[in-house]
């Protein structure tokens, strides 16, 4: 898990190493397979404008890129994501974003009051998002969503009461609706 990241960083472009290599008395090899909670949330604005995530990553943390200028994000070929959590992205400045296949959940809030988004695309595996994930996104005029499942939505994260199951078409037709305004505020969950 990366866990830290120096606020010396600012104003530059991140690539992250699939491993990482000890050179003390006793040389080890350490795998990336995830970007630990709040790493690059250092404070409001942090000026870290792109990051080259790889394949090897499974998760991003909670509030992992919250709060900072980040542009732009891109993912190794083959990527190996599976989550992303709450709040990972929350007020950064990404314009657009297209989540590798292969991601299952969306955390509560992960994109929210990112106004600069334009554009997303979410993956056809995806089986979870989170209440808030796309709140207030003001500028998103276009999302993808290519699910080949129906999906029950709730005001409740253990889905004990189902406010409304939309069939595949209709996400498809409606998921820039669905997600920013009419079920924005709810917890969604794949039928599968």
């Amino acid at each position: 898990t990366l866990s830290s990241c120096s606020s010396e960083a600012e104003g530059v472009d991140i690539i992250i190493p699939s491993t990482i290599y000890r050179t003390s008395t006793s040389p080890y090899t350490f795998s990336v397979t995830s970007i630990g909670n709040s790493v690059f949330y250092i404070g409001y604005g942090f000026e870290l404008t792109s990051i080259e995530i790889p394949a090897s990553v499974t998760s991003i943390g909670n509030y992992t890129f919250a709060y900072t200028m980040l542009r732009s994000i891109s993912f190794a070929d083959n990527s190996q994501l599976i989550s992303i959590g709450n709040n990972a992205f929350y007020m950064s400045s990404l314009t657009s974003i297209e989540i590798p296949s292969g991601v299952t959940n969306i955390g509560d809030w992960a994109f929210a009051y990112c106004s600069g988004f334009t554009s997303i695309t979410l993956p056809s595996s995806l089986t979870s998002i989170g209440n808030y994930a796309f709140s207030d996104c003001s500028g998103l005029t276009e999302i993808t969503f290519n699910t080949p499942y129906s999906w029950q939505i709730s005001s409740s994260s253990s889905f004990t009461s189902i406010l409304a199951t939309l069939d595949a078409s209709s996400v498809q037709a409606n998921a820039l609706t669905y997600l920013t305004d009419t079920y924005y505020n709810r917890y969604w969950r794949a039928v599968v």
